[in-house]
């Protein structure tokens, strides 16, 4: 299955932030270990260039609305309340009647 993850990655702190991503990694590849593809959104070109200061928020939420929209299902981490981009992703992801898969 095609599997967009969703949750916080940006947060207050660096360290936090730092933490939040590698959240999304291990998922990822616990959830590409079960034979699923994963979009993480911390992966990637366009992500750099933000991380880096090159590429816009709006640019980032927009990529990643698109990449929503070609997943099969929704992956929300247990942060994903905490998370305006999450809480958007989601509400595209239950408007195009993805399944929504939430991490336990």
């Amino acid at each position: 299955m095609n599997i967009y993850l969703s949750g916080a990655i940006t947060a207050r702190t660096k360290r936090k932030e730092q933490k939040n991503r590698a959240r999304f990694y291990e998922k990822a590849a616990e959830l590409r270990s079960l034979g699923h593809n994963v979009y993480n959104p911390c992966d990637g070109a366009l992500e750099q260039a933000y991380v880096q200061g090159n590429a816009s928020y709006e640019e980032i939420l927009a990529y990643d609305i698109f990449k929503v929209m070609e997943c099969e299902a929704i992956f929300l981490m247990k942060s994903w309340q905490n998370s305006h981009g999450a809480k958007l992703e989601k509400a595209v992801a239950e408007n195009l009647n993805k399944k929504i898969m939430y991490e336990a």
